[in-house]
């Protein structure tokens, strides 16, 4: 019988989705905040790596939550009932979301007009249609394959393939070979934000190591085992970087190679194993609670942090304020202002979910149907 899976036991893997909620912020702040001439020397070479680890814990975590929830519900699942149904609608309403933030013109008819450079931006494969297309294919083999043991050993297949074949996927020519829509989703970056090959595979990590972490009894002696692993996988990584093993796709090794990508995933694995050693000490605490409600409600602040940055069709965002002109005090101060806003709003959001869900999910239900009748009926001549 598998084991019940109680909250306080969860709560790593909300203060690790808080975590990178909350660095998410800093990221694209500093991107568009910060002065061109201080973007540069150690400190920020440090920051600007450590900001590359937002994406992979936000794939990752969807990874993990998938598998806790297949774990559950699997059963339910397979009668077709309404969680299964409850749960593809989110993934319905994350498309949505990820494609309404890649429009350029709040006008369907002027969307039609779209030249190719265009299209390719509507399409472009960010973080949202990573999770999303990743959590499809995991349901098919939720579906397809009965025996738990062996949907990990492809979850862990999987990754493998998405970690050590993108040099070979990005050497090809997908946009030109490819249907547009699909295009973007094998293209390296830039043209695909965040591809599938190499970040589908983080999505199957977090699967396959969810998987194996929630059926071990001793989960102190596993994580303090993952722990130093993923400590001391990097060291490994970099040695063999600067050795004479050619990893494939070496030359772009902070982009393509299959060493970089299992440097990311060991580094997210530690975070995670530490988060789960020291839960005890955090659950409970203020800063806690500020890590579970970004974790949990880290949808609400990807798209409204990204409104705030970088606008939408429908507003303008920091970015034509800004203009990479702001020193680090400055920068530090928009931070600090756009994560207090942040936050407030998710929260209220979070007790409005939780204490009035009807309303909640009429009030979605009508700004997303008056969103798109407004983008129906707007001409492209308001549009520009």
């Amino acid at each position: 019988m598998e084991e019940k899976l109680s909250k306080p036991r969860l709560s790593y893997l909300d203060f690790l989705r808080g975590i990178a909620s909350l660095w998410m912020i800093e990221v694209h702040v500093v991107d568009i905040c910060l002065a061109d001439t201080l973007k540069q020397g150690f400190f920020y070479d440090m920051l600007n790596i450590s900001n590359g680890f937002v994406a992979v814990c936000f794939i990752f975590c969807a990874g993990a939550g998938f598998q806790l929830a297949s774990d559950k519900k699997r059963d339910v699942y397979l009668q077709f009932s309404k969680p299964l149904w409850t749960y593809l609608r989110r993934l319905g309403l994350i498309l949505l979301i990820g494609y309404w933030l890649n429009l350029h013109a709040f006008s369907l008819q002027r969307t039609l007009q779209s030249n190719y450079e265009e299209w390719l931006q509507i399409f472009k494969y960010d973080v949202l249609h990573n999770i999303v297309y990743s959590s499809v294919l995991a349901l098919i083999i939720l579906f397809s394959i009965p025996n738990r043991n062996a949907r990990v050993g492809i979850y862990i297949t999987l990754a493998m393939v998405f970690f050590f074949a993108t040099p070979f996927i990005w050497e090809l020519d997908t946009v030109h070979t490819l249907p547009l829509f699909f295009s973007t989703w094998f293209a390296k970056q830039p043209i695909g934000k965040f591809p599938m090959f190499h970040f589908g595979g983080y999505f199957f990590a977090g699967a396959a190591i969810t998987a194996i972490f929630v059926q071990i009894k001793d989960k102190v002696r596993f994580a303090n085992i993952g722990l130093i692993v993923s400590i001391v996988l990097p060291f490994i990584l970099f040695g063999l970087k600067y050795s004479s093993f050619d990893f494939p796709g070496h030359d772009d090794w902070w982009h393509a190679s299959p060493g970089h990508a299992l440097y990311r995933t060991s580094v997210v694995m530690a975070v995670m194993f530490l988060l789960y050693k020291i839960q005890h000490r955090i659950d409970g605490t203020k800063f806690g609670d500020v890590l579970i409600l970004a974790g949990q409600e880290s949808l609400f602040f990807y798209v409204f942090h990204l409104m705030l940055v970088y606008g939408t069709i429908a507003n303008f965002g920091l970015v034509y304020l800004a203009k990479h002109r702001y020193n680090v005090f400055e920068t530090a101060l928009v931070l600090v202002v756009i994560s207090a806003l942040t936050y407030s709003l998710a929260s209220m959001w979070h007790w409005y979910k939780k204490y009035e869900p009807q309303k909640a999910s009429r009030l979605l239900f009508w700004l997303i149907a008056t969103f798109i009748t407004v983008y129906i009926l707007v001409p492209s001549y308001l549009a520009g």
